[in-house]
């Protein structure tokens, strides 16, 4: 019984000791990481009129190659047919998410909004604009 009672001693310190190492190394570990940050500064560009096709956006200040850049662009319709509203697209642009957010009917004048939320990883070949 002495032997039992002496493994299980070992076993329970083994395990302390496993626990405090993982504990440790996650504590250290989270000060080696980096840290999500914004660098620079955003930009936003409002345009309105009719039969607006291009939306062009400047290149945010202090990017650099691997940085992810996120746009998100909202579309207004007030014409009578709320078909003209699509997923904004652009070269080297993946879309996360496109959806019409608001419609009320497709009566003359009626509105109709939709957003679409684009994420691109800068490889260094960005312009100084970029068009959607």
């Amino acid at each position: 019984m002495k032997n039992f009672y002496t493994q299980n001693i070992k076993t329970l310190s083994l395990r302390k000791h496993i626990c405090f190492a993982i504990v440790f190394l996650l504590l250290v570990s989270n000060a080696l990481n980096a840290q999500i940050a914004q660098r620079g500064t955003s930009t936003s560009n409002a345009v309105s009129g009719t039969d607006l096709s291009t939306l062009t956006i400047s290149k945010p200040t202090g990017v650099v190659s691997g940085d992810v850049l996120l746009v998100s662009i909202l579309q207004n319709e007030t014409d009578n047919d709320n078909g003209g509203l699509s997923d904004a697209a652009a070269s080297g642009w993946s879309l996360v998410d496109g959806r019409t957010l608001f419609s009320a009917g497709t009566a003359d004048g009626d509105n109709a909004w939709y957003g679409t939320v684009l994420y691109r990883v800068a490889d260094g070949s960005e312009g100084a604009t970029f068009d959607f």
